[in-house]
């Protein structure tokens, strides 16, 4: 299978009570499942997330932080 038809999503929320109270991953994950069918991708499903993460000061850039490692 050739890889540059390949997507990966990064799901992220800002606070703990977001992820805890809220609908984020799922509804995140249902955009990049669309946005990949209608880009005709294959959506990696390994699941890269950032739950509880803020991005405002770049922690999930960070050590630790997911989007670090892609």
């Amino acid at each position: 299978m050739a890889t540059n038809n390949l997507a990966f999503s990064y799901i992220r929320c800002s606070t703990p009570k977001q992820h805890r109270e809220g609908d984020t991953k799922r509804r995140q994950l249902e955009l990049c499942e669309k946005y990949a069918h209608e880009h005709g991708l294959i959506l990696d499903k390994t699941g890269y997330d950032d739950m509880g993460v803020s991005a405002f000061r770049g922690k999930n850039a960070e050590e630790g932080g997911t989007l670090l490692k892609l």
